[in-house]
């Protein structure tokens, strides 16, 4: 049987080393950083969006997931949308990686399906928070982490039980954007090729 996955993206926080604009709302190719990732996502059956307040993201038609613990970074967008979830999982994207593509997506269900533990992608041999898949079994481990204030998503990966890994398909997988010359070096300073619907 499927297991039931729901897709969620990070909207992140403040974005100051953005000047506060909203990573989510940047265009790349004239499309919106958060309809490249929804179409990544579009296998699923529902994605949701964490946001740090509601306000600027009301307009979009997208379920919104407030962050119940604010200003601990992408750690407390997971705990919330964990807890919120109707899924028994969660495939997480930050909304500063447009680049994930579905392949990507179907990659990590495909070794989710196989065996249900935390999913995430590697790079070189490293494994990296995001984009991946989070059941909601990882909770426990996931409050321990907060409550301790160890908000660091690499920490949380290494106190898991267990955890599984599937080879990035390039390193476009996890170019992102936190200033504005990541996002000028993204759109303008070199030819970008968007990943097809499939690979």
């Amino acid at each position: 049987m499927e297991r039931q996955v729901s897709g969620y993206i990070l909207s992140g926080g403040k974005n100051s080393r953005m000047n506060g604009e909203k990573k989510l709302f940047l265009l790349l190719d004239g499309i919106p950083f958060y309809q490249h990732i929804l179409r990544a996502l579009s296998p699923l059956p529902l994605v949701r969006l964490s946001v740090e307040r509601p306000e600027p993201y009301a307009h979009l038609g997208l379920e919104l997931v407030v962050d119940e613990i604010p200003d601990i970074g992408p750690m407390g967008g997971l705990y919330s949308g964990l807890r919120s979830t109707p899924s028994e999982a969660l495939l997480v994207v930050p909304c500063d990686m447009p680049l994930v593509g579905q392949a990507t997506v179907h990659r990590l269900l495909s070794a989710y399906e196989r065996y249900p533990v935390v999913t995430v992608v590697t790079q070189g041999n490293v494994p990296r928070p995001f984009p991946g898949i989070y059941p909601k079994r990882c909770l426990p481990v996931l409050g321990r982490m907060i409550q301790a204030g160890k908000y660091r998503m690499m920490d949380f990966l290494k106190q898991l039980p267990e955890l599984q890994s599937v080879p990035a398909l390039n390193s476009q997988t996890f170019q992102n954007v936190n200033t504005p010359e990541d996002y000028q070096h993204l759109a303008g300073n070199r030819p970008i090729r968007l990943p097809p619907v499939s690979e």
